[in-house]
């Protein structure tokens, strides 16, 4: 007889495991983002908004490196996009959720 609670665990360790590679691709990939120079904080500061640059410039360089959004665009800036990282990490289940669950952002 097929035991439905030990099918649901699986399911559930499944998507554990899934959201695990994802979130450590993702972690690997933000981590490369190390010594951010001036030119490229002042650079990402111009493609904020005025209210999110004032904030920004506020809390300084420093707090800013730990944004994500700034370890993006450094990443982005310097070739290493994130959609290409990802589907290299991946397996193609894994990056096909990655995708469609909206944890993807351009």
């Amino acid at each position: 007889m097929i035991n439905l609670s030990e099918i649901n665990m699986a399911i559930q360790d499944l998507d554990i495991e899934q959201n695990l590679r994802i979130c450590n691709a993702a972690q690997e990939y933000y981590s490369m983002a190390e010594s951010p120079s001036q030119y490229e904080y002042d650079m990402w500061l111009e493609s904020l908004d005025e209210s999110m640059k004032a904030d920004c410039k506020k809390l300084g360089k420093p707090m800013c490196e730990i944004k994500l959004n700034f370890k993006r665009f450094i990443l982005e800036l310097r070739d290493i996009g994130m959609d290409q990282f990802m589907m290299e990490k991946l397996s193609g289940a894994d990056y096909d959720f990655w995708k469609k669950n909206h944890l993807y952002e351009r």
